[in-house]
């Protein structure tokens, strides 16, 4: 009730106060597109009255929207623009005052992409990069990106990893809110509570900047979902492919000058996938391990999920935009055989409501609230594996969790380059876990109705210092309250393993970043930023206690916040027939959060083993380079190419278990080299995705070193103004080989190393109106 009233009053107090500065009478708005129909954030419009007056000039945001209020007498003549692209203009296009219109840029659907990149200073996947590679979730889609990786658990949910950053370590938003899993394995990440139906594309900002608005300790990515365009549409799309995968979706939208609303329904199933060998994931482990599954036939449906939403928005008066949206998705049981349970229930909620403003002059030109939710129940067990055979329930071990959180943000943009806001979250987080051994049934409070309440100010600035230098800068601070529950609470592991019962703590620290982007020539920029980013420790890394049989698993509610110091450099250019990033940084991490085995520091009646996997800060350092370059062959062909490499060490500290130098979980350098045709309604592709063996390993956690490996993929279509169809072969040479991060350590680990799936193909038709 305490955060309803908070949410109800920051969204009440936002509109009473700035409505007055809400402009009367008519307006403009709109959005800006590419050819392919995709939003064009960052794009200018260029707004002149007919009857003449000086014109005036909008920038559109990361929907590639706009809004204007208008002179009493005005007929308004639009035009945008992408600077330094080809094709990145409009002729001027004459609109009725309370129009909703659409300005469509003439950019190539490929090679123009890398560069409409570049101009924003971040990685984006389209929604049209989504279908054409045929990703099963978001892991899959964000993994095409230079710098990111992906955890596989299984046939869905893959997990980022952004730099060698996973987990609370990196800011995974929905339209800009917070979003959280419940299961402490992850086995659903936040981007798994989003189907791809709902998204018009995904940002990544790797890097420290957007760290200063959401926080985070490296990097921010932003799940955005779909923006009506002007009029009705509609569009099913159905898609199957190897391994019984097997998509539907509809949507329908309608948008007009005061208001828009858009609907969608999708079903996404798989069954067990077979890796290059012809071995199902179910027949991973020999047939003893308790682990293992009962049934190791590949005949079974790995997962199964439904998700249905709703939006509304609605223009008040011109400038203004009230937005509802809600989302609900459903999943039944879902196979991991990376840990040593399954998911056999997972329901979430989203919902969000928000309302801005824009303006085209003044001091205030724009400003936005927002209140959001997300709860989800997840429930898993062992019931499929040899470990529950004789457990009289029909499972042996056994985890439900709820968990919810509420997001509140406010963002002013003032004139002259500062912007502004507040950022506010309320995390909860409750699990228990049942265990049934030779005494009977163990019921723990895994994570005793834990909490995160974090309120946070923030302020960022950006303007020219010389014609061809500008200036970028942020900074925030930040208080951050976490609990659990002390009658509740496994304080006795807290006390046996790290000598106190505490359960509460309270950080408050500073953040900020100070950047400067030089463009000598327009088609070369270089940038350099340095900053600081902190996060606090995550309830299950302070609070989680479970005894288990030979090691407990125990939170340290002494951790203390990460900190990263991270230094950028980038060098984007653009000319002709060639486009191209290269990024390169270097983190020091003083406090950085991880696994590691601890000793019992004193004897505790009841605690009986004598170590515990535990959570630890401990001094790192980490680097890194991305590249990317595309190059237009003519003729329709495009070539192109990315890679990457991460390193990460830290110091060693025996009396700790510290006693590997090397970082565990760290991506192996990998690339990806591409080439495209596209002529007309015609395209087709070939590329090749390889990575090296992984050696840097962290024997003291028994992690193990990965072969290189590589394998090729074929897509290809026709894409018409309604109907299109798009065919491919992933892994065309049934490989057998494994992705690095494919390995969970505890606390439910099966042992199962996770392959990737062989030869998979996808036909997917799509029909639109």
């Amino acid at each position: 009730m305490r955060v309803i009233r908070l949410s109800g009053a920051v969204l009440a107090a936002a509109l009473l106060v700035v409505s007055p500065l809400a402009a009367a009478g008519g307006g403009i708005s709109g959005r800006v597109v590419d050819r392919s129909g995709d939003p064009v954030p960052g794009a200018m419009v260029r707004i002149e009255c007919v009857e003449g007056g000086a014109p005036f000039d909008l920038v559109t945001d990361e929907r590639g929207r706009f809004h204007a209020p208008l002179p009493g007498e005005c007929t308004p003549r639009l035009s945008a623009s992408l600077a330094g692209v080809a094709g990145g203009s409009t002729a001027p296009l004459d609109a009725v005052p309370g129009q909703e219109v659409e300005l469509r840029l003439d950019l190539d659907l490929f090679a123009d992409r890398i560069e409409v990149r570049s101009a924003l200073a971040r990685d984006q996947v389209s929604a049209r990069e989504i279908r054409e590679s045929f990703a099963r979730d978001a892991g899959d889609a964000v993994a095409r990106i230079p710098g990111v990786a992906r955890l596989r658990k299984g046939g869905l949910a893959g997990d980022l990893v952004l730099r060698g950053l996973k987990g609370d370590n990196i800011a995974v938003l929905v339209d800009g809110q917070r979003l959280h899993g419940a299961c402490p394995n992850r086995m659903d990440p936040p981007a798994f509570h989003v189907d791809f139906a709902e998204l018009e594309r995904i940002d990544v900002a790797k890097g420290l900047a957007e760290t200063t608005v959401r926080g985070g300790l490296g990097g921010t990515v932003n799940l955005v979902t779909r923006e009506p365009a002007p009029g009705f549409h509609a569009e099913l799309q159905a898609t199957g492919g190897a391994f019984g995968y097997q998509t539907e979706t509809a949507n329908a939208s309608w948008a007009g000058a005061r208001g828009s609303v858009r609907a969608g329904l999708a079903k996404r199933r798989g069954d067990v996938y077979e890796d290059g060998d012809g071995v199902p994931f179910t027949a991973l482990l020999p047939a003893g391990n308790p682990a293992a599954y009962r049934d190791r036939r590949g005949d079974r449906t790995a997962f199964d999920v439904e998700t249905g939403w709703v939006h509304f928005a609605i223009v008040p008066a011109t400038g203004q935009r009230l937005e509802l949206a809600f989302t609900r998705q459903d999943a039944d049981l879902q196979l991991y055989p990376y840990l040593a349970m399954d998911a056999i229930l997972d329901r979430a909620d989203r919902a969000r409501a928000s309302w801005s403003l824009q303006r085209a002059d003044g001091l205030l030109r724009s400003l936005a609230v927002s209140v959001s939710r997300v709860a989800v129940d997840h429930d898993m067990d062992d019931h499929l594996r040899l470990s529950s055979a004789a457990a009289a329930p029909g499972w042996s071990m056994r985890t439900e969790t709820e968990a919810s959180v509420w997001d509140e943000q406010l963002e002013a943009r003032f004139r002259g380059g500062w912007t502004a806001g507040v950022d506010a979250y309320q995390r909860g987080w409750d699990a228990t876990t049942r265990m049934v051994g030779a005494g009977g049934m163990r019921v723990m409070r895994s994570l005793p109705d834990t909490s995160l309440d974090m309120l946070a100010l923030w302020a960022r600035h950006e303007r020219p210092l010389t014609p061809a230098l500008r200036l970028r800068a942020g900074a925030r601070v930040e208080s951050a309250a976490g609990s659990a529950d002390p009658a509740l609470a496994d304080t006795a592991l807290y006390l046996a393993y790290h000598g106190t019962t505490a359960t509460s703590h309270r950080d408050t620290y500073a953040s900020g970043h100070l950047g400067l982007v030089w463009q000598p020539v327009p088609a070369w920029e270089l940038s350099a930023t340095l900053g600081r980013a902190v996060r606090p420790p995550g309830p299950e890394e302070r609070y989680f206690a479970l005894r288990r049989m030979g090691t407990d698993w125990v939170g340290d509610p002494g951790l203390d916040p990460a900190v990263n110091h991270q230094l950028e450099l980038g060098l984007r250019f653009q000319g002709g027939r060639i486009a191209g990033n290269l990024d390169a940084w270097y983190s020091e991490v003083d406090g950085y959060i991880t696994v590691v085995e601890v000793a019992r520091q004193q004897p505790v009646p009841g605690v009986m083993n004598p170590r515990a996997r535990s959570w630890a800060n401990q001094d790192v350092r980490m680097w890194g380079a991305e590249a990317s370059v595309t190059l237009d062959l003519g003729a329709g062909l495009a070539l192109a190419a990315t890679g990457s490499f991460t390193r990460g060490e830290r110091d060693l500290d025996p009396t700790r278990g510290i006693v590997d130098r090397d970082l565990a979980e760290m991506p192996a350098a990998s690339g990806r080299l591409t080439l495209r045709w596209e002529r007309a309604a015609w395209l087709a592709e070939a590329e090749g995705v390889a990575a090296a063996r992984q050696e840097r390993v962290d024997a003291s956690l028994l992690e193990e070193a990965t072969p290189g490996w590589a394998v090729a993929n074929l897509r290809g279509g026709w894409q018409g103004a309604r109907f299109s169809l798009l065919a491919g072969v992933d892994n065309l040479f049934d490989r057998q080989y494994r992705e690095h991060l494919s390995y969970q350590r505890d606390p439910f680990r099966s042992g199962a190393r996770v392959p990737e799936p062989g030869r998979a193909w996808t036909v997917s038709v799509r029909w639109r109106v």
